[in-house]
């Protein structure tokens, strides 16, 4: 890696995060240092939450001589994870970062830029496998009593592992972007290629997932130890080495594994860098070609329609996200794709006629147990764990950028623009608890009563958490933006929901081992009634301040 390679990472870096809080010279000092120790508070809690897990996991399996099932899966939910994730990605610090134009004129080789892409979007994706990664590896260490060999082999695979699902979406995006130049309109071709990219990825994971065997073949990869392992590693090459590196029992072993792991992933990288190369240029120009042609059709609207206020404004709200493939890709489609990932995934195995008789069984199993505060518990955590990728209020403010100051200037109080301004939040909510409750009332024949009561207490909660989200971004907007990527990747604001969907967890939970005496109907009043008074101390709170909450756009 030259020179030049190293000083364009560090420009791309630099350019990526250049928006964040952190990097803000005008701040001052003590209220950065605030900013750190939350941060670090908050990655901590989930950390916490995530060894929690860990720790539950691993100890069921080792009961069942499984433990190394852990790793097989905890390595299969990663490569995943970054497959996806790195859709959202890669296709803007490819192909739709602003400096693309300035670059392309520049004496740098195609080979050289793609290099510098590819260390922007890795050293991404390890910040991220730092927050879920490294925990859940230290507890395993820990509960089987692994010794340095094991925290060895870890620093090296974390490092390596990511490479191989970076490179392939990378590559699935710069086969698809080779032909962007057959199209005039670059939002909807964007649009579109994240879309086919997404659903080529899913259609993989549940073609690998979607393998039938029979019932027999089942119980006796079970018998094995670690059988389930063996049913997965086959589709990932470099989950096998990084297990067998993971549990070796000596050092040679380990690092004929390691180098087993190195070498897959610097022959894809090389294979990748080969076809990178060609595929690139193509893409990059075509994009900058289609974004030339873009500003034709505004002509024939000589009529607009009388409608209220609140229609119009919410309209335009919902507008700006669907027709803006950065915002729609970012806080409208994770937000409608993760809930309907995870429950067909979840239905996968139900589809074959041996599923119907396992579904069958989990009805009989369950049904005793349906009119209890335990299945509202499980369903509203579910709930809030989706709620987790809605992004819409957390950027609300935001998106307006330097325009948010239209607010101020316009007919309408500012409390009923905030009323408007979280509605499409909440309808982002309102579908994931319909999609949530179909599936649940299909699988475990869920009362209609239990329905009614999940969605109004879930409802009542999406609101809550629409308006703290808005208050977040009222809070510390980020109305100076070149471009619609730095509102949604250049913001700590998105932390939020994240933060909020674990925090009411964990509350829910609580009520739940707290007043588990209580039949299903009670415990129902009782959530709601306090989500409502939390709703209406939280309005009041509103519509006195308002004034105040909106001074900072300006």
């Amino acid at each position: 890696m030259n020179k030049k390679v190293i000083t364009l990472t560090k420009i791309f870096l630099k350019t990526s995060f250049q928006g964040m809080e952190f990097q803000k010279q005008k701040s001052k000092n003590n209220k950065n240092i605030g900013y750190i120790i939350l941060y670090g508070i908050l990655f901590l809690y989930l950390a916490g939450l995530i060894g929690i897990m860990s720790y539950g996991m691993i100890h069921m399996l080792a009961s069942i001589g499984q433990e190394k099932v852990f790793l097989g899966l905890f390595f299969l939910v990663l490569a995943a994870f970054m497959l996806i994730q790195n859709i959202f990605s890669s296709l803007n610090v490819l192909y739709f970062a602003k400096d693309i134009e300035y670059l392309l004129p520049l004496p740098i080789k195609p080979r050289e830029m793609v290099q510098a892409k590819l260390n922007t979007i890795l050293i991404t994706e390890y910040i991220m496998e730092l927050i879920i990664g490294i925990t859940p590896l230290i507890i395993y260490g820990i509960l089987t009593g692994a010794g340095i060999l094991y925290y060895f082999a870890m620093i090296i695979i974390l490092l390596v592992f990511p490479i191989l699902p970076v490179l392939i979406s990378t590559l699935i995006i710069m086969i698809i972007m080779a032909f962007s130049k057959l199209t005039k309109n670059r939002d909807k071709f964007q649009l579109i290629t994240s879309l086919i990219a997404i659903v080529f990825i899913v259609g993989i994971q549940f073609a690998i997932g979607g393998k039938d065997y029979s019932e027999e073949q089942m119980v006796q990869q079970l018998l094995k130890a670690n059988g389930m392992v063996e049913m997965i590693t086959p589709y990932f090459v470099t989950i096998d080495p990084a297990i067998q590196a993971l549990t070796a029992s000596n050092w040679l072993g380990a690092f004929i594994e390691i180098i087993k792991i190195i070498a897959i992933s610097a022959g894809a990288y090389i294979i990748f860098l080969l076809a990178g190369t060609k595929l690139y240029l193509k893409g990059a120009v075509g994009s900058l070609v289609g974004a030339s042609k873009k500003v034709k059709k505004l002509k024939e609207k000589n009529a607009y329609r009388k409608n209220k206020v609140g229609i119009s404004y919410v309209k335009k709200e919902l507008k700006i996200l669907i027709r803006n493939p950065i915002y729609f890709m970012q806080c409208v489609l994770p937000a409608l794709l993760i809930p309907v990932v995870f429950i067909i995934a979840g239905l996968s195995g139900f589809m074959s006629q041996e599923g119907n008789v396992e579904l069958n069984t989990l009805k009989a199993q369950i049904q005793p147990f349906l009119e209890n505060p335990i299945t509202i518990c499980v369903l509203l955590c579910i709930l809030q764990f989706f709620s987790m990728m809605i992004y819409v209020s957390a950027t609300a403010i935001s998106r307006d950028g330097k325009n948010a100051i239209f607010v101020k200037y316009i007919p309408l109080s500012l409390y009923k623009q905030f009323i408007y301004k979280a509605i499409p939040n909440i309808i982002m909510s309102i579908i994931a608890i319909l999609v949530t409750l179909a599936v649940a009332t299909y699988i475990i024949n869920l009362p209609i009563s239990i329905n009614i009561c999940i969605f109004v207490i879930s409802f009542v909660l999406s609101v809550i958490q629409s308006y703290l989200m808005l208050l977040v971004d009222l809070k510390k907007p980020k109305l100076e933006w070149d471009t619609e990527y730095a509102v949604v990747k250049q913001n700590m604001n998105l932390m939020w929901p994240a933060i909020l969907g674990v925090v009411n967890i964990g509350i829910i939970i609580a009520l739940t081992i707290l007043f588990s005496w209580l039949p299903y109907w009670g415990y129902s009043i009782l959530l709601f009634t306090i989500t409502i008074i939390i709703l209406l101390i939280l309005q009041k709170y509103i519509k006195r301040n308002q004034v105040k909450l909106f001074e900072k756009i300006y």
